[in-house]
């Protein structure tokens, strides 16, 4: 969220995104100064941030004056249009006891969307998710009752698998853009997160790189190359021919090859254009034998 605000306060790119350049206010409510005095200097690695942006690390409740607040803020700054609150259980007051959760989950998300839909702005609320397991709709892990998702014009989620891993999945929802998923990595040396793409052109990447690095795959190209684009052998005779091309067999057994044939015949066909046909099951003397294309 610091990267977010400093970057949009400059009109510098955000996670590979062109930003609208305008005036920006960061509620670094779990933060003490020396803290973020510390964040902002990791991000802006000696860089001086913008005239644009702004922060502090507390202000009032949605239930006291934090409305207040933010209407004295704008009129001094008309040209913000980004205010970012870190986080949203920071500015609740006390629920009285017997309240409804879902009324008033709904109904201080409601006041905070009354106010950006009036002055035009984005407020963006950092909140936690629940410490459950994986439950099929990563939204679902969001804490509080479903009014939280349901008041909120759009809802990002952030979820890794460990609390340390350098990768995490940006899932994105909501009325006025497409649902979509991002793999995001964290790089160390500038200590921003940076955009490796959509989770689905990831699993393709993947995809094709256990492919082209597969071991049989190699040897079946390198076999069609020296027979005339066609070769018919059996699984022992590729895992020989593996062998004697790369040093190593592609698998402790011909069966276990055998079975990895048919599930790798589709992607042959696929990205390189070569047929894979197994030979009838009925020809006993043909059980491991194949023919490619």
């Amino acid at each position: 969220m610091l990267d977010l605000c400093l970057s949009v306060a400059s009109g510098s790119k955000f996670l590979n995104r062109n930003t609208n350049q305008c005036n920006c206010l960061y509620l670094a409510l779990e933060d003490s100064l020396l803290r973020l005095k510390d964040r902002m200097n990791k991000v802006l690695r000696g860089k001086v941030p913008s005239p644009n942006f702004d922060f502090s690390i507390t202000c009032e409740s949605i239930n006291t004056n934090l409305v207040g607040q933010l209407e004295e803020y704008i009129t001094a700054k008309p040209n913000t249009s980004l205010i970012v609150i870190d986080t949203l259980q920071k500015i609740r007051g006390n629920s009285a006891k017997g309240d409804n959760a879902y009324g008033n989950d709904y109904k201080d998300l409601s006041i905070l969307k009354s106010f950006a839909d009036e002055k035009n702005i984005c407020i963006l609320l950092v909140h936690h998710l629940r410490k459950m397991g994986d439950t099929g709709d990563v939204f679902s892990r969001i804490s509080g009752t479903n009014a939280i998702m349901g008041a909120s014009d759009t809802i990002f989620i952030l979820d890794r698998e460990k609390r340390n891993d350098n990768q995490t999945l940006l899932s994105m929802t909501g009325r006025d853009i497409e649902e979509n998923e991002f793999l995001l990595e964290f790089d160390k040396t500038t200590f921003k997160w940076r955009m490796i793409g959509t989770l689905e052109s990831q699993i393709q990447k993947e995809q094709w790189d256990n492919y082209d690095n597969d071991l049989i795959v190699k040897t079946i190209k390198k076999l069609l190359e020296e027979n005339g684009n066609i070769y018919e052998g059996t699984a022992t005779d590729i895992n020989n021919k593996c062998l004697e091309f790369f040093g190593k067999y592609a698998d402790p057994t011909p069966e276990a090859l055998s079975r990895k044939l048919k599930p790798l015949a589709p992607l042959l066909q696929s990205y390189d254009g070569i047929l894979y046909q197994a030979p009838p099951k009925n020809r006993q003397e043909w059980k491991e034998a194949s023919q490619i294309y």
